[in-house]
């Protein structure tokens, strides 16, 4: 076994920027652009059919992940098909799916602890 020491106002320093770190991963959920919704979610809040997403899909427009057999779309994804005008959909659905999925996030962090 080794031991390693050094000095304590070293550790502390250490320890803050970890919390500091810890705090930033924990408290990211501002910016949804990088969480992934399932075809439902996108199919519900934007009012549009799972033929039409799926044939968004087939024709390469849109980026998505397939695991287990569940369709995966990041939101900046769902952002660029209705700024491209591949799903043509008002402002207030979109922000009907970030609020949505929001909630979710949250309802999901609240389940964690």
């Amino acid at each position: 076994m080794e031991i390693i020491t050094f000095d304590s106002a070293a550790f502390r320093e250490i320890k803050k920027s970890l919390e500091i770190i810890s705090n930033y991963v924990l408290n990211k959920t501002d910016d949804l652009g990088e969480n992934w919704v399932d075809e439902y979610d996108v199919c519900t809040y934007l009012k549009i059919s799972r033929r039409t997403l799926q044939r968004i899909r087939y024709e390469n427009l849109l980026t998505y992940s397939l695991i287990r057999g569940k369709v995966l779309i990041q939101m900046k994804e769902v952002r660029r098909l209705i700024e491209s005008g591949i799903i043509k959909c008002d402002n207030e659905r979109l922000a009907d799916l970030y609020e949505g999925h929001k909630a979710y996030l949250e309802q999901r962090k609240r389940n964690r602890k």
